[in-house]
């Protein structure tokens, strides 16, 4: 098992998926984390996360697009066939969360009566 941890933006809306799993509901959140690497010519890369029940349920109430957080747990790998080629896709399966801080607000959003400004990390 290969263990990481990677601090990084969310890049998708957050959102929390029902699922039936092995007979009983379970809550599923898959995102995509962008960081920052130490190429020039590729100054950004991309990872997937998923992350189960409870973790995935705080990611949800407490993170949004563009939030930054950094997440440990076990890189994975899952294979597609596309056409008559098989391609192998890497994944984090959360294990812990932290949230470093929102994304920014702006002043007009701050203006607008959001309560989301308001969330200390």
């Amino acid at each position: 098992m290969i263990t990481v941890t990677i601090a990084g933006k969310l890049v998708w809306d957050v959102v929390l998926k029902d699922i039936d799993y092995e007979g009983g509901d379970r809550q599923v959140l898959s995102n995509c984390l962008s960081f920052r690497t130490s190429s020039k010519k590729t100054p950004y890369a991309l990872i997937q996360m998923t992350a189960w029940g409870a973790k995935a349920e705080l990611i949800a109430k407490y993170a949004k697009k563009g939030d930054k957080i950094a997440v440990t747990g076990e890189l994975r790998n899952n294979v597609k066939k596309i056409g008559d080629k098989d391609y192998i896709f890497h994944y984090l399966l959360v294990d812990k969360v932290t949230f470093i801080e929102p994304k920014k607000v702006s002043e007009d959003d701050s203006m607008n009566g959001s309560d989301e400004a308001d969330v200390i990390f």
